[in-house]
Order: structure tokens, then sequence, then C-alpha cells
């Protein structure tokens, strides 16, 4: 059977002070709460905190349309991943 698709992260909604903190335009999007050591996102380097906020350029307004996302480019599929980070 073919595996399914996996970026490793565990993400919650934005909170308001993470938003305040990176001077977000609004609350929408995932951040990033846990990334799993070796995974897809350990090695494109994502972060405790990023907060992503687009995948393959498709707005991710919670952390359900992540992993939709995710799920759909199917497994093996590089995505390109929008977020911010501190500073």
């Amino acid at each position: 059977t073919p595996g399914r698709a996996l970026l490793g992260v565990r993400s919650l909604p934005v909170t308001d002070a993470k938003r305040r903190d990176l001077r977000l335009p609004s609350a929408l999007g995932a951040m990033v709460v846990q990334v799993t050591p070796g995974s897809p996102a350990d090695t494109a380097g994502l972060r405790v905190d990023d907060v992503i906020v687009a995948v393959d350029a498709k707005v991710v307004n919670r952390p359900g349309d992540l992993t939709a996302a995710v799920l759909a480019a199917g497994p093996g599929k590089e995505i390109q991943v929008s977020y911010y980070r501190e500073g």
C-alpha cells in the first residue's frame, strides 16, 4: 500500500499573543507546536512557534487546512511552505 503524506509537525490555531508578536494581520494560520525529529519539516528547518500561512500558495487559515494541503499533495511530493518566524 502507498504511504501517507507527512510533514511532521503538530499545529494549533494561532494565539492572539503570537499574532501580536509576529505582527500578523490576523490570527489565521497554523502555529507549529511540535516538530518530529527526522521528519520532512525538521529537515526543512521548520521550528516550534513558526506560523504556517500557506502551502503551495494555498492559504492556511487553520491547522486543518495544513493537514488537508499536505495530504492532497501526496506521499513523497515536495511542497512549498510559507511561514512567519520571529524577526
